[in-house]
């Protein structure tokens, strides 16, 4: 459930009626946990931005809330250091599902939120930038399937047709409907049973 909002406010005047608490308790939060954040409209939910750098977001889904806390996803210590308080909630890389805020465990949340402003832009890999020389080999990595595909180049402009053999769609074997049994007779003459 995607809102069209322009501000925070706007934001949480749109949402139904039973959730809007929720919202702001998490809105009280970081704002208690890191003031100076500033507040704004991030990829279509309530976001925070610390010295230019998002690091947690909140937003109302069409089943649940989600608060996306992108400190976990890019600290691989951070999350680890959490994971035992967070293993009972339903969760994604960096972000806990949840349906009232209680269902959180804020005193989590705040030690999460406040190690935000001690971390630099440095400190924290972009989402371009592979966290691990091991995943970064794996990104890199080119995946070619056959000698074919690893000899071709790539079109010269963007919105060029690809070449033929990636062009094609799989040649697919042609269908064709079962007839019914016939009645077939034993070496004897009699019908089989």
């Amino acid at each position: 459930m995607r809102i069209a909002a322009t501000s925070p406010e706007e934001y949480v005047a749109s949402l139904p009626g039973e959730r809007r608490p929720h919202l702001e308790r998490i809105r009280a939060l970081v704002k208690k946990t890191v003031p100076e954040a500033e507040e704004k409209i991030l990829w279509g939910m309530i976001g925070w931005e610390i010295h230019g750098r998002p690091f947690a977001a909140v937003a109302s889904q069409k089943a649940s809330m989600s608060l996306y806390l992108m400190d976990l996803a890019a600290l691989p210590a951070l999350a680890a250091e959490h994971a035992a308080d967070l293993a009972h909630m339903a969760r994604g890389k960096s972000c806990l599902h949840f349906l009232r805020a209680s269902d959180l465990p804020l005193d989590v949340v705040a030690k999460i939120l406040a190690k935000a402003p001690t971390l630099t832009a440095d400190a924290v890999p972009s989402p371009r930038e592979p966290a691990s020389p091991k995943l970064a080999s794996r990104r890199l990595a080119p995946k070619l399937t056959s000698k074919k595909l690893s000899t071709r180049k790539a079109p010269s402009s963007r919105g060029a047709a690809p070449p033929k053999e990636l062009a094609a769609p799989p040649k697919v074997a042609k269908v064709v409907p079962l007839r019914p049994r016939s009645k077939k007779t034993t070496p004897s003459g009699s019908p089989r049973k």
